[in-house]
């Protein structure tokens, strides 16, 4: 299982970083992208359209975490509560829970067609449309996330629909952090990977450095967080771990991306 997290981690962050270039005119997708195969072409731009769902989510919501609905079934932290004589519809992709303990769902699309942003948008609100409530309250939002990924420009269009279906989600809070953070923790825990703890523009970060071929990724965590995190007697971060991350959002170096999660990276090639 931890094998399989870190590669996977390693695998999404290399696509989301080869397949985007940047300037100070704007983001574009990297000439790279076109001399793909049709179906790489397809990973690719449904992990450029996760990953900019997670950007607006962190953002336009101030969300600091968004977990992939599939993953948080396999931790067990999430159930869907089956209807009587219901199919079996598609779920939206992410859930997130903001600081003031509202939930939130996101669908995400990632295209190459800006014609076709429309027509995203509608699956992506019939998805959504599937869930009533999520521990008994409506979704503060159901955010329809397309992304147009140009040559130019990448173009997002959010949507959130009204409507909501029958379909009641049970939340198990206690493991829903654990959840997000699994990733980090079970390669530290299964792989017997070094961690090394360093200062980070005046944040203390627990950091793991992955590596394939010559390419390398450090990946961090808010080692306060990461402390309460392995604090068994404790069933959620605290609020206030969460809120001192604010102060390290706008820094006056970009070397590392430190999100509203507590999360730090710095990708480079060597």
């Amino acid at each position: 299982m931890a094998r399989v997290l870190y590669d996977s981690i390693f695998e999404k962050l290399a696509l989301v970083a080869v397949n985007i270039q940047s300037d100070p005119s704007g983001i574009r997708r990297h000439p790279i992208f076109d001399s793909h195969i049709l179906d790489k072409k397809r990973i690719v731009s449904y992990n450029l359209g996760m990953a900019f769902s997670k950007f607006y989510s962190e953002k336009v919501l101030s969300i600091p975490n968004l977990v992939h609905v599939e993953f948080l079934k396999k931790q067990g932290a999430i159930v869907f509560v089956p209807q009587p004589n219901q199919t079996v519809p598609k779920e939206p992709d992410l859930i997130g829970e903001r600081k003031d303990g509202t939930w939130h769902l996101f669908e995400a699309k990632g295209i190459t067609d800006q014609s076709k942003l429309g027509t995203k948008i509608n699956a992506a609100k019939n998805q959504l449309a599937q869930v009533a409530t999520i521990d008994g309250a409506v979704p503060e939002t159901r955010n329809a996330c397309a992304t147009y990924i140009g040559r130019d420009r990448i173009l997002t269009q959010l949507d959130d629909p009204d409507e909501g279906g029958d379909r009641p989600i049970k939340i198990r809070s206690e493991l829903f952090d654990r959840a997000y953070y699994a990733p980090f923790l079970l390669s530290v825990r299964d792989l017997n990977l070094q961690t090394k703890r360093e200062m980070v523009d005046g944040l203390d970060v627990t950091f793991l450095d992955l590596e394939s071929g010559i390419r390398k990724l450090r990946l961090g965590i808010d080692s306060t967080i990461l402390d309460e995190l392995r604090d068994s007697n404790r069933k959620r971060i605290s609020k206030s771990s969460m809120d001192r991350l604010r102060a390290f959002i706008d820094r006056p170096t970009d070397s590392y991306s430190i999100g509203l999660d507590g999360v730090v990276v710095r990708y480079k090639d060597y």
